[in-house]
Formats: C-alpha cells, structure tokens, sequence
C-alpha cells in the first residue's frame, strides 16, 4: 500500500477504511509470524508520510470540503495503528539484534567492506557473501549492504576456513571473514539476514 490510499480515487470513508484495514491485519500477521520485512519498510514509510500529511492536513480549515474531511477521519483512523505496527516490528528487530553476535575470523585485513560471512545457525551454517557499497553513512541504511548466498555447510567455521585457505592460497586475494550467531527461531530472509546486514554495517563503521 503506497500513501496514495489517502487521497486517491475513489474517496469513500467505507472503502479506503476497507483497504487500510486490509492492509493492517496483513502486516500485522506477518509481524506475529516474525516476518520483518520487507513489511516493516513499508509501514515505517507509510507511518511516516501519513504524520507529515497530518500535519500539514490539520493547518486547513475547510469544513465544507469533503474530501479534506475525509482525509482527516482516515489520518485519524490509520495513524494510532500505525504507531502500533511500527512499535511492535520495532521491538523485534531489537530482540533479533541483541541475540546476533558478530566477529573478526582468521587474517586481519587492511580492506573490509568486502567478504565472506559465516553464519552459524542450527541445523546447519550459512556462507555469504557480502559487500558494503558505503560504510560512510550516519545511520546504517540495508541498502548500502548487500548480500549473496554461497552455500549450506554442515563444517564448523575452523574447518571451514581451512577450504578457503587451501582456495585461495595460489592467488594474491584471501577474502576477509566473519562469522555471526545467529536467533534460530525467527524467518532467516525475512527478519534475521535484514538485521544482520544492519548490524555487520555498524560493526565495521565502528572498525573504522
């Protein structure tokens, strides 16, 4: 759902309530299955823009415009659950976040913003590969991280690392590794991969 519900043909009070509540119990439920995102992007952005419309909204006096009207009882409708879904997404990517330890493996290494990531996660482990496209950013932002998946190993990180020391060992190039704990029990590419690309930004922000 974009902001555009607001207003937007058709301006119906019965069909935009409708549409918004929809859309409402949808997130909602993905929320209370530990789905993330790309849900909360949405409704962070939808929440946002439906409070900077209130405002500017609630400085026009125009009683006799229906549609104004309209737009007024649809703000005041949809903002409080809003508010809710974004506090309830909110405290489960702090939840998700405080459980993922993150960790320097192996060499050390002068350039950092590109390599492979080693998630530990029951039954088995995750191997990614990852690249930060701008590590000088004020506030860590998903899209300046992105991420590959190698492949599944049932290989403890050590063993594992021994493989890619035995890859590379001809060549000029060893990639710099991390390995990261990870929550089993949330949606791996819906919640826990998002937070972890939040969080390996800030941890080599934090190196810098």
């Amino acid at each position: 759902m974009k902001i555009s519900w607001l207003y937007s043909e058709p301006f119906d009070y019965e069909y935009k309530t409708y549409v918004f509540l929809a859309f409402y119990q949808k997130a909602l439920q993905s929320f209370r299955d530990y789905r993330l995102y790309p849900v909360k992007k949405t409704t962070d952005k939808i929440y946002s823009e439906t409070k900077e419309l209130e405002q500017i909204i609630n400085k026009i006096d125009d009683e006799f415009n229906n549609t104004t009207e309209i737009v007024k009882k649809l703000i005041n409708l949809s903002v409080p659950k809003l508010a809710e879904l974004k506090e309830i997404s909110t405290e489960m990517e702090q939840l998700i976040d405080e459980e993922i330890q993150i960790e320097k493996f192996g060499f050390e290494h002068n350039y950092t913003q590109e390599g492979i990531l080693f998630v530990n996660k029951t039954p088995r482990n995750y191997v990614l590969n990852f690249k930060i496209n701008n590590i000088l950013v004020q506030e860590p932002v998903l899209d300046n991280v992105a991420v590959k998946f190698v492949e599944t190993t049932s290989l403890p990180l050590t063993d594992y690392y021994s493989r890619l020391l035995d890859k590379f060992s001809k060549g000029n190039y060893f990639p710099v590794t991390y390995q990261a704990e990870v929550p089993s029990d949330f949606p791996f590419i819906q919640s826990v991969v998002p937070v972890l690309k939040r969080k390996l930004l800030a941890y080599l922000s934090n190196e810098k």
